[in-house]
């Protein structure tokens, strides 16, 4: 058991919610009402439950594997084979999801506030400071973390009610959107937004009580459900106000449609920096997990090196040249449907397996 990375239920719940939430700071939020339009509300909570279903499910079928995570859990179920494949397969959507969100906000503050200056060094100031984070330690990360959530949620609920008093609430209208079809049935690739169960597999051998598992994992979800639908009522509500329908910036739109009277203005700055906090916080939990799953499959023991070769694969894949409609396609199509074979097909045969392979073996001794 690894003493020097387990934290408390507390540390566990703000990494959950700060990888589930980060990828508002993208464009996703405007691709899921693109999505369902005035049916937000209605195809968020429809989608909810079938999340919240699953996820009870899954903590139902790990709870027979003792501090396991889903790379250990692959082991006992399909040998050192089956581990690469699925430590491979983990290290893709993680990757993939750090590089469609740092390569978004890193465009959008490149071109906003530095438009003289070339992406790179944006970039560099991302990775190194996620490189400096892996160094510095897991523990150190988890506590810092605490501090950042609470001003992440406060930060939601500011945007939430400041433009929710602006605008015309008759853009939540028609409440089951264009048609019923529209709502539960092409909503339903929706799942993809809340990713907890992308990430909870891996928090098992990390938490210092592993009886506070499944409570870590109700609490995380419900925080992070609230705090997505409030960023996807407001993400309507404002582009369903504009005749734009391009989802470049929309972060950006949001925080500078933010202020409290006359006294309170512009305080888009703030929110930006909160941003660059956020996306620092995820993308260090992303490579951490990295680290640990290369750990795990090479049994390599510096930390170090393997932190930066992640950063560099990284950065470089950032810098390879990329146009902004087919970044909105990985983000809208090859990201989504990624997710959602990884959440619900593929570590959910690995635990079914899994558990009838104890079943057989109970049986036969």
């Amino acid at each position: 058991m690894d003493n020097h990375y387990q934290i408390g239920k507390v540390e566990a719940i703000f990494i959950i919610v700060i990888l589930s939430t980060s990828k508002l700071i993208a464009n996703f939020s405007f691709y899921f009402v693109n999505t369902v339009g005035s049916g937000v509300i209605v195809n968020f909570i429809y989608i909810g439950i079938i999340d919240f279903a699953f996820m009870i499910l899954l903590i139902y079928l790990q709870q027979k594997f003792q501090n396991s995570d889903i790379i250990d859990i692959s082991e006992q179920v399909g040998g050192k084979l089956l581990k690469i494949l699925c430590g491979l397969v983990c290290i893709t959507v993680l990757i993939l999801s750090a590089f469609i969100t740092l390569k978004d906000f890193s465009s959008i503050i490149q071109k906003v506030y530095f438009s003289n200056f070339s992406i790179i060094y944006i970039l560099m100031f991302f990775i190194l400071a996620v490189l400096v984070a892996n160094f510095v330690g897991f523990k150190s990360l988890a506590r810092i973390n605490l501090l950042i959530v609470p001003f992440v949620i406060m930060a939601i609920l500011a945007t939430f009610f400041s433009i929710i008093a602006k605008i015309n609430n008759k853009s939540l209208t028609p409440v089951f959107g264009d048609s019923y079809y529209k709502t539960f049935i092409t909503g339903l690739s929706n799942v993809f937004m809340i990713s907890n169960l992308s990430y909870v597999l891996f928090l098992k051998p990390l938490l210092k009580n592993e009886s506070d598992y499944k409570k870590i994992c109700i609490i995380s979800y419900i925080i992070s459900w609230i705090c997505i639908l409030l960023v996807l009522i407001v993400t309507e509500l404002l582009f369903n106000s504009t005749p734009s329908k391009e989802p470049s910036n929309s972060v950006f739109l949001l925080v500078r449609s933010v202020n409290f009277g006359s006294f309170i203005e512009r305080i888009d700055s703030l929110f930006i920096l909160l941003c660059v906090i956020c996306i620092f916080s995820y993308l260090s939990f992303v490579v951490f997990l990295i680290n640990r799953i290369f750990k795990k499959l090479f049994n390599i023991t510096d930390e170090k090196m393997i932190s930066y070769i992640a950063c560099t694969f990284l950065f470089s894949l950032c810098l390879f040249p990329i146009s902004l409609s087919a970044l909105y396609y990985l983000e809208n199509y090859v990201y989504r449907y990624m997710i959602i074979l990884f959440s619900f097909a593929f570590e959910f045969s690995i635990l079914i397996i899994g558990n009838f392979k104890k079943r057989i073996r109970k049986e036969k001794t």
